[in-house]
């Protein structure tokens, strides 16, 4: 199986579809769509993408994609009745930044 293709977490805007993916309460290969809510900041000053996407246990760590399949981001946690996920040009800075050897 090929990598999943991500796409510019920056250009993501309020109302966008999206859907993540994962294995929810040991359920395998689920998908659950939302729409993106907002970009609320995170208490170290980044941000989180915030959508209607209902996530359970083993979700977490799933990819949040776009409705092209694209991933936009990382899903996290719930927080207020929403998803919180970190997005995907987050996770590239980071891994840029603090990974040695990647290829």
């Amino acid at each position: 199986m090929a990598p999943a293709a991500s796409a510019d977490s920056d250009a993501l805007r309020v109302g966008a579809l999206v859907v993540a993916v994962g294995h929810p309460l040991g359920l395998r290969r689920t998908l659950t769509a939302g729409v993106v809510h907002g970009f609320p900041l995170s208490r170290s000053g980044g941000r989180w993408i915030q959508a209607d996407v209902r996530l359970a246990p083993g979700n977490s760590g799933g990819p949040l994609a776009d409705t092209t399949g694209r991933v936009v981001g990382i899903n996290t946690m719930i927080a207020g009745g929403l998803a919180l996920a970190i997005p995907v040009n987050d996770v590239r800075r980071f891994v840029a930044t603090n990974v040695t050897g990647v290829t």
